[in-house]
């Protein structure tokens, strides 16, 4: 009755966290669930293989994870799906698309206090979800933040999940040297794991159930 009791406390405790977790993360769709996605044969995901990405294993051992498909496929609720899965193992996260964390960087320029409290989350968390990763430009300044984050971020063996539109190889060009883009990507995609959604539009798959 008491190791009953004890493990209901456990339980209730993790539970609690997890919610707090998902709260702090700032999902935009916080109720995203792995049981919820949907597989067709021209999305090149399986069952087993989202599975096994929600057990967490990556974030444990510290490797990326780059979901990659043109717009539509769904990989912004992949990434929250994952993300919650995450938080319900107690690993903080932090959720943003790229161009609000520039606009976030940009608007605390002028408050130091601010602007470095921004960057402490980036790197300290135990995984940041990167979405919509440079389907619109970004600022210079955040081109050199993103690097110092993820140099951070590799040193201290946390992971990172990147939601984009666009292959690695595109990315060079949103960075203003040569030298930024390769130590910042390389950080990103050495020993990542690359999954790409394949071409179904997940927009007009449902639009088509609902009708």
């Amino acid at each position: 009755m008491i190791v009953e009791c004890l493990e209901a406390e456990f339980l209730g405790r993790r539970e609690t966290n997890a919610l707090k977790l998902i709260k702090q993360a700032r999902f935009p769709t916080p109720h995203a669930h792995i049981n919820d996605i949907t597989y067709l044969t021209s999305r090149d995901i399986t069952k087993p293989q989202m599975t096994s990405l929600a057990q967490c294993d990556w974030i444990e051992t510290g490797r990326n994870v780059l979901l990659l498909s043109p717009t539509g496929a769904g990989k912004s609720y992949i990434a929250q799906a994952l993300g919650i899965a995450a938080c319900q193992k107690q690993y903080s996260v932090a959720f943003t698309r790229l161009k609000e964390l520039d606009y976030q960087l940009q608007l605390a320029d002028t408050d130091k206090e601010k602007y470095h409290r921004i960057l402490a989350r980036y790197k300290d968390v135990d995984l940041v979800i990167l979405d919509d990763f440079f389907t619109t430009p970004i600022s210079n300044q955040t081109a050199y933040d993103l690097f110092e984050i993820f140099v951070a971020r590799t040193d201290a063996g946390r992971s990172t999940m990147i939601a984009a539109q666009s292959e690695p190889a595109d990315w060079y060009q949103a960075f203003p040297t040569e030298i930024s883009a390769d130590s910042t990507l390389s950080r990103i995609t050495t020993g990542a794991t690359i999954i790409r959604l394949g071409t179904a539009n997940m927009r007009d798959h449902y639009s088509i159930d609902n009708d």
